[in-house]
């Protein structure tokens, strides 16, 4: 990696299927040789994908951050209810991030989340350097707790309560998941570079991670309830993060980019948003690793590092 060019990282949502991600991610650490914050200078994440880029920019590996996976997936998705699920989800997040902040953050970091009220982005950012308005008066967060952020980034609806906040100048409002807005953020990476860090586009280099697409679980409740929230939902993250890809590739063409994700129609990788099994969490961390694979080539040129094999 030559010190002109600006490495970013991009991470979509995808609840468990995170598990994917950080395959990929244990292979391109591999390849680097060192751990990922260490060579991306700005990481950007939705959803699974915040809590994976905020597990990595306070320092931890991407091997270490699946074996949090393991531990903590299995215990919020196997709850019941939307309020269980959240509860849990809040235990986990206050016990890994409540001592953490923005500040610990060694990579510049932003969390994609939705604000529920003007059905509009809400993006918390580490740096002032990458406001985008109102860089004077600027708070990491928004003075929201990092562990607070990442809760309002996952909070799916409707498996997942929305999450009710307190901004720094006082605003109460309720945010959810930030796939409804961008479930793949690399737009929102790709200007915070260009336009807050004026960053030119011949020295970014972008690397992209999705989550996967696998045939939905059919799950006990299917003969007796409709399945369309969790199907809907699905469809509507997957159309998200293929539309940014799209404009991605329409308006930024000219910015280095590798794009790792995977298409799974083998009925017996089925498996969805709120999957609970750590054997399956085992096969779709090793996918990602496969799919990294693929772009192994392409991923060690973005990165400027040698490559051998």
């Amino acid at each position: 990696m030559t010190n002109n060019t600006f490495p970013m990282l991009s991470l979509d949502g995808g609840g468990s299927r995170g598990a994917f991600t950080l395959g990929a991610l244990v292979e391109i650490e591999a390849l680097l040789g060192r751990p990922s914050t260490e060579v991306f200078k700005l990481m950007y994440g939705t959803s699974t994908g915040a809590i994976i880029a905020a597990y990595l920019a306070t320092g931890h590996s991407a091997q270490q951050t699946f074996e949090k996976y393991l531990e903590f997936i299995p215990e919020v998705m196997s709850q019941g209810f939307a309020r269980g699920r959240t509860r849990a989800l809040t235990r986990v997040m206050k016990r890994e991030f409540s001592d953490l902040s923005f500040k610990d953050c060694k990579p510049m970091l932003a969390i994609v989340a939705t604000r529920c009220d003007h059905r509009r982005p809400l993006i918390f950012k580490s740096s002032h350097e990458l406001a985008q308005g109102r860089a004077a008066s600027f708070t990491p967060g928004f003075g929201v707790p990092l562990w607070k952020c990442l809760m309002a980034s996952s909070a799916a609806a409707p498996f997942f309560s929305r999450c009710k906040l307190v901004l720094n100048d006082g605003d109460e409002i309720e945010a959810m998941d930030g796939g409804f807005v961008a479930n793949n953020p690399t737009m929102f990476t790709l200007i915070d570079a260009e336009q807050a860090l004026g960053i030119s586009r011949q020295r970014l280099r972008l690397c992209s991670i999705g989550t996967g697409d696998f045939p939905l679980k059919k799950r006990w409740w299917h003969p007796i309830k409709s399945t369309w929230p969790i199907a809907l939902l699905e469809s509507t993250l997957e159309s998200s993060s293929n539309t940014v890809d799209i404009l991605r590739k329409l308006m930024f063409q000219d910015v280095e980019t590798v794009r790792i994700n995977g298409i799974f129609r083998d009925t017996a990788l089925a498996t969805d948003l709120l999957e609970s099994d750590p054997k399956m969490l085992r096969k779709l961390f090793a996918l990602g690793r496969e799919s990294y694979a693929t772009q192994e080539h392409a991923t060690a040129r973005l990165l400027g590092v040698s490559h051998e094999g």
